[in-house]
Order: C-alpha cells, then structure tokens, then sequence
C-alpha cells in the first residue's frame, strides 16, 4: 500500500522553539528510557529538525534511533554518495519520541525557575 503524504504525521508545535541545540541531560535520557517501556505511536520528527533542537552525537543517536553509529553516519553522506541512506519512518518516531520529551522535561525546569523567581520577587505594597 502507498501512503500519501497525508498519512504522514510530522511533528510540528508552534510552541516549540529552539534558541540553540542543546545536550540533553541525564533526566533527558532517563524519561527517554521510561517512557518507552510504555511506548505510544508518535508524530515523526525530520533529522534535522531534532538537530536544530538537542546537540547529540552520532553514538546517541544510534541509542535514540535503535540502530547502529554507521547507520547514523550513512544520513549524513552526500546523497550522491551510493552509501548514503535517509532514516526511516520508524527512526523519525523514535526521534519524535526524543524529542516530545526531552521538550516536556525542559519546560517543566523553566516553569519552576519561573515560580522560584515569582516568589521571590519584591512586591510593592500598595497604600
């Protein structure tokens, strides 16, 4: 069966906005790690649109990706070359995976950051 390019999920959440990638953090890979013992099916993130988030190597990609580093290497070939190979539906889940997250993780640091500073601000004192 053929799908269209309707049947294709992409991630894509306007809330979402990257200022610079980022290494995930320990908490990063241990949610990662919890949350596929239960895994539910995701969107897909393109590649490059994971790098433009998370700053990760191509061995932490293999471990995202379940695959292998060479795997990994061959996306990142010109795709002149006859070795080159794009990543698969089922590696753009797993990145979408990743990234929903590592994004859900880094938010909630914020809106506490932001609590803290909320408390902590001087209130004036209306007469």
């Amino acid at each position: 069966m053929v799908s269209s390019t309707k049947d294709k999920r992409h991630f894509r959440n306007h809330d979402m906005v990257a200022t610079a990638p980022r290494p995930p953090q320990r908490r990063h890979w241990q949610a990662l790690k919890e949350f596929r013992e239960n895994k539910p099916k995701h969107p897909i993130v393109e590649l490059e649109e994971f790098l433009s988030f998370w700053e990760v190597s191509n061995t932490e990609l293999a471990e995202i990706c379940e695959c292998s580093v060479s795997t990994v290497e061959r996306w990142f070939f010109s795709k002149d070359n006859p070795n080159y190979r794009s990543p698969t539906e089922h590696h753009k889940q797993l990145l979408a995976e990743a990234h929903y997250l590592w994004w859900s993780e880094s938010n909630r640091d914020r809106a506490e950051r932001l609590k803290q500073m909320y408390r902590e601000k001087p209130r004036n004192k209306q007469l």
